[in-house]
């Protein structure tokens, strides 16, 4: 009879422990799976975004970026006051000669190299990327988005930890923790790609 009692008293602590232990690692699962989900219908939507403005960027004769005929709807449904702001900012670059805007909207740094790299945010019309290292991804998530999430300072530049996008200052807490969400989500161990567009969609890749 005491071994029986022993028995199930040790058949408890272990149900006592698996049974929590199996609920957080299923509602993990469940979190993860609510990530690549968001992630998956923001990157259809930063996609389609760009698609639908890209017509109406054009590059004058001295290698200027400008918007030309775009709709009013699309001003107002993809807030294109920033996206001009975005241009100033690279037509300000091209006339000092840091950046050369092409005929295919392609921009090249004349300071850097043009595609993503690891340790600096690259140019594009449509904004910034750059890929993280695993160790820098760790880091760069539950460290330094947590300190900005809890109202830490923010800066920006091309070698800083964010992009130099006008509506930085509009990001909302809740927005700095999905960007570490995401982050997280898709580091397998070899790091992330982050692209962030003047309108602050974030879309995050695996490496």
């Amino acid at each position: 009879m005491k071994k029986i009692i022993a028995s199930l008293f040790t058949l408890m602590l272990i149900l006592g422990v698996v049974t929590p232990s199996y609920a957080a690692a299923n509602e993990s699962e469940k979190q993860l799976k609510k990530i690549e989900k968001e992630q998956e219908k923001l990157q259809k939507e930063q996609e389609k975004m760009i698609e639908d403005v890209e017509p109406f960027v054009n590059v004058t004769e001295d290698g200027k970026f400008e918007l030309v005929n775009a709709p009013k709807k699309l001003f107002k449904k993809y807030d294109l006051a920033k996206l001009e702001a975005h241009f100033v900012e690279m037509n300000k670059l091209a006339k000092e000669g840091s950046v050369t805007i092409n005929d295919d909207l392609s921009i090249e740094d004349n300071l850097f190299t043009i595609s993503a790299v690891y340790g600096k945010w690259t140019y594009h019309w449509w904004g910034y990327d750059r890929k993280m290292s695993n160790s820098y991804a760790n880091w760069y998530a539950n460290e330094y988005l947590d300190m900005i999430a809890a109202g830490g300072t923010v800066v920006t530049g091309v070698g800083a930890y964010f992009p130099p996008v006008g509506a930085v200052a509009g990001i909302s807490t809740g927005q700095w923790l999905l960007l570490k969400n995401r982050i997280n989500a898709n580091n397998k161990g070899n790091g992330v790609y982050v692209g962030v567009t003047w309108a602050l969609f974030f879309n995050v890749d695996p490496l």
